[in-house]
């Protein structure tokens, strides 16, 4: 399988790092690519040392923004690098955001792998477009509860090259604003493929939140919070606040509906733990790879 990763040089530790457990927590071989614009010298070395040190192949190469997608000003870089991949690929391959952390079986994804008449796998999340922020948003509006995540996918190359998608994704590009659109390449490529793509499992995509200890393959810390920096520790004590004072729980015993009440705060609980067993997990791992010394 081929398994990508699109990043720019703020991104090369994590980078690294998913690399590694990649590597250790599959029994396969993949082909793992790359993709950059710009990266410094060490940066290239640090990871061709550690493809040495693991016996692993890493391809490393230079992209250019094929659909002229940066000068509205609106996304980053290296989100939008990756709406170019498909023109350099031949093949179906797998997209890997660096904010993951992969387990044991994160590769039978590969199970998953789009049909010739399907562009991408991807797992929906269906609750998103529910969001009072999503009313003028083209994509979520157009996809309803199927709107799709993409910081984990399969995408199929013929298929995207057959439907001529990079036309389709230059003219988005040039209209993101005025199509009301949130989250970069994901409002992109949702309002681009339409309903033609593969449900996968979410445990292949996984939010801390939601992980579950015997299914979940690949954790997922997307939004601007990350398990590296010391604002995701801040965010979990706030939601713990939220939690503790929570005046829908308040409101509800008020009301004597004590079983809401309970199931509510329990399901809160709950959450805020799984999403603390992620962070403790992932720092832990980080940790550790940090004094391996590869």
């Amino acid at each position: 399988m081929i398994v990508t990763f699109v990043i720019d040089e703020n991104y090369v530790n994590q980078l690294l790092f998913v690399l590694y457990k990649c590597i250790r927590n599959s029994k396969k071989k993949h082909n793992y690519v790359v993709f950059f614009e710009n990266l410094e010298r060490a940066s290239v070395s640090m990871i061709q040392d550690l493809a040495l040190s693991l016996d692993t192949e890493v391809e490393l190469r230079q992209i250019q923004d094929l659909n002229n997608s940066f000068d509205n000003g609106h996304i980053a870089r290296s989100s939008m690098l990756r709406l170019s991949v498909p023109e350099y690929l031949g093949q179906t391959y797998m997209h890997f955001d660096v904010d993951t952390l992969p387990r044991k079986g994160w590769d039978d994804i590969a199970n998953f792998s789009p049909s010739a008449d399907e562009v991408i796998s991807a797992v929906p999340i269906p609750w998103l477009y529910l969001e009072k922020n999503s009313a003028f948003n083209q994509a979520l509006q157009s996809m309803g509860p199927e709107y799709f995540q993409t910081g984990i996918y399969l995408l199929n190359p013929g298929g995207w090259k057959s439907d001529k998608l990079r036309d389709r994704v230059h003219l988005l590009t040039l209209k993101y604003s005025e199509l009301g659109f949130q989250f970069s390449d994901q409002c992109i490529l949702n309002y681009s493929i339409q309903k033609c793509y593969k449900k996968l499992p979410s445990a292949y995509n996984t939010l801390p939140g939601n992980f579950q200890f015997k299914s979940t393959r690949i954790i997922h810390f997307a939004g601007p919070n990350k398990p590296w920096k010391l604002n995701y520790l801040k965010h979990f004590i706030i939601s713990a606040r939220h939690v503790v004072s929570a005046r829908q729980t308040i409101t509800l015993l008020i009301q004597r509906q004590l079983f809401r009440a309970l199931s509510g705060y329990q399901n809160r609980i709950n959450h805020l733990l799984r999403e603390f067993f992620c962070l403790f997990l992932y720092r832990i791992s980080y940790n550790k790879f940090r004094k391996l010394n590869l």
